[in-house]
């Protein structure tokens, strides 16, 4: 599988850039395409970078010590295909200081042993990637002079990365690259005075064009609306955009990126070199002085190309648009509400079998697009279910989350939620050998068995207070949710997919308002339990279609689960944030202990409460077991 890098010297908006395509390419596109992050710290920092851009602020430079992993899979949804979504690539970041850059790339002395090393660290990830993205901050090449250190570093470290990492490109390892302008917005202007992003290269970094003005180079930006905070600085607006990242996926796709500057003469549009330029210029990084000596440049430039032209200025911040989102899909017209009990629809056939309201007149689906009773449609709401193994391991669980749960609520305090309802389903199961079927016990917020799952499933009146607390002036019942979690027995054993195709036919709130959210905790592989013990090949083959409904309701899955091949494949699916935890052994009782509940529900709620809600409902299925036709002993 084929790995993007992504580098930049200090102040090119590696940061930000990251922050917006993580949080740009949360739900897939309209061709199908989403980033699903490899692990829990990812999403939290993406989460975290966007909450605090939201209120005004920049992130925070990268400090020296701090070296800051990301990783993502891009992966696609193939229209009309059933089942896991194709992997295309993945995509890495390690966010290093800037003076690890001026140390790896000859700017700088070598430091202390920590420093050398991280350079090191630093050289191999450019090295080792089969994709390479240079990001360069159009203000350090425009604004600055030649004699500044910022526009020394855009040009001496760009090129010395390009030199380690392509050397004369004929190779056939190689990296595919592209330069990539940031805050290509507010500089619009200055680009289409130089005629496009390849003539800003040529301009202003003539030696970095003068060896590789065979790479693609193009210009993005990651905010595309800005504002004045009352120091007169330039921040993000609160209703900005990520859309002007757009570009950069499209690179990373192989596609033809709209702004991009292909090679000419020679030269192939995948960033690659076909054939090494005659008499390249070899140039080495050289140390920065107070009056730095150009190299000549061959042909020997005119006088008047040694010293940038000043640019004309920026555009006034008021004109400066933000990028309009596509138009939507015809297909986000209203569609059918949620079938009830008074006759929008009757219950499966009598084999259990999984049915539904035909949102198409010939599938069996659902398509629920009307608001749910005591939700607003306006606003910011969210709907947060915890699924919960209620098996007799489970204890801890339970009380550490009852203890943490309001580190959980507070970040959606301080963003102002509208509305923030929370869930229950804690499930066990067991198999009833003598009658030879499995006994499900699911305990939500206002009842338990046949009860809730009839009204759940519109075989009674719906009654949405068993599902969720009650919403006061926008804060979160946590009294009665934690009332509800002490009130819980852990006993039997367990069925996780069929408690998360439960959860998945929850009564949430208006998609257009409402985020929508599973937490999963669970202390076996999830294709233990009932699953391992009876003979269910056709219900464990159900999997991938509970995923499917998942993403279909457009629902923020958190998994804290021992690793499996099922949450392997669970991962491959968008919105599906996966933490491993330690699998339950009888001789350990510290499983759940170990794990930093109050550090791990804080930045799930920051994860949750800066996400956006919004996108195109989707028919579903609901019931993928058959379970809306069940008889009552069945129920626990």
């Amino acid at each position: 599988m084929k790995k993007v890098a992504i580098v930049g010297v200090e102040g090119s908006g590696k940061t930000v850039m990251l922050a917006g395509l993580g949080d740009l390419y949360t739900y897939p596109d309209e061709e199908g395409y989403f980033l699903a992050p490899k692990n829990f710290g990812t999403a939290a920092y993406v989460a975290e970078k966007i909450e605090r851009m939201r209120k005004g602020e920049w992130p925070v430079a990268t400090a020296g010590d701090e070296v800051r992993g990301l990783d993502w899979t891009l992966k696609r949804h193939k229209e009309g295909v059933e089942g896991r979504p194709e992997t295309i690539c993945e995509v890495s970041f390690l966010d290093f200081a800037g003076e690890v850059y001026r140390a790896a790339y000859g700017i700088s002395g070598g430091g202390d042993a920590s420093l050398r090393e991280q350079a090191e660290e630093l050289k191999r990830y450019v090295c080792g990637a089969d994709e390479l993205i240079v990001l360069i901050n159009l203000r350090d090449v425009i604004l600055h002079g030649f004699r500044d250190t910022r526009e020394q570093e855009a040009m001496w470290i760009t090129k010395s990365i390009l030199d380690t990492a392509l050397g004369d490109g004929s190779g056939d390892k190689s990296p595919r690259a592209a330069i990539v302008f940031s805050q290509a917005d507010n500089y619009a202007a200055t680009i289409n005075a130089c005629g496009s992003p390849r003539g800003m290269l040529k301009k202003y970094l003539p030696h970095v064009a003068n060896d590789y003005g065979w790479l693609d180079v193009f210009a993005a930006n990651a905010v595309d609306k800005i504002a004045l905070d009352d120091d007169g600085n330039v921040v993000p607006a609160a209703d900005f955009t990520t859309q002007g990242l757009l570009p950069i996926m499209q690179w990373i796709r192989g596609e033809k990126v709209g702004r991009c500057d292909m090679p000419d003469g020679g030269c192939a549009s995948n960033g690659r070199r076909l054939s090494r330029p005659e008499a390249p210029t070899v140039l080495s990084p050289v140390p920065l002085a107070p009056e730095p000596v150009r190299p000549p440049i061959s042909p020997e430039p005119k006088d008047d190309d040694l010293t940038p032209i000043p640019p004309p200025p920026p555009p006034p911040i008021d004109d400066l648009q933000p990028i309009p989102p596509p138009a939507p899909p015809e297909e986000t017209k209203p569609m059918e509400s949620v079938p009830t009990a008074d006759g929008a629809h009757a219950p499966s056939n009598e084999q259990g079998q999984e049915t539904s309201v035909a949102g198409s007149g010939e599938t069996d689906s659902v398509a629920e697009n009307s608001p749910s009773p005591g939700v607003s449609v306006d606003g910011k709401c969210a709907d947060v279910v915890f699924v919960i193994d209620a098996s007799g391991s489970m204890r801890e669980c339970f009380d550490q989350l009852r203890t943490n749960i309001r580190k959980f609520v507070e970040p959606f305090r301080e963003e102002g939620f509208d509305s923030l309802r929370l869930g229950l389903l804690a499930y066990s199961a067991n198999i009833d050998r003598m009658a030879k079927k499995c006994i499900y016990r699911n305990i939500v917020i206002g009842g338990e068995g046949a009860t809730a799952m009839k009204s759940l499933y519109g075989q009674v009146p719906p009654r949405e207070e068993l599902f969720f607390t009650c919403s006061k002036n926008g804060a979160a019942d946590t009294d009665s949710f934690m009332r509800r979690l002490d009130g819980v027995r852990c006993k039997g054993d367990e069925d996780t997919v069929f408690a998360l195709d439960c959860a998945a036919d929850f009564p949430y709130g208006p998609l257009e308002s409402t985020r929508r959210v599973v937490v999963l905790f669970t202390d076996e592989k999830i294709e233990d339990g009932v699953l391992k013990q009876e003979s269910v090949g056709e219900k464990f083959s159900q999997v991938e279609k509970v995923m499917k409904k998942i993403v279909d309701r457009h629902i923020s899955l958190y998994v804290f689960a021992p690793t499996s091949p099922v949450t392997d494949m669970m991962s491959e699916f968008s919105r599906v944030f996966l933490t491993n935890v330690p699998e339950f052994r009888p001789e350990a009782t510290d499983t759940w202990a170990n794990i930093d509940f109050a550090r791990v529900l804080e930045m799930m709620g920051k994860s949750v409460s800066s996400s956006l809600s919004g996108g195109c409902e989707r028919d579903f299925s609901r019931a993928i077991f058959g379970q809306n036709a069940w008889e009552d002993d069945r129920w626990a």
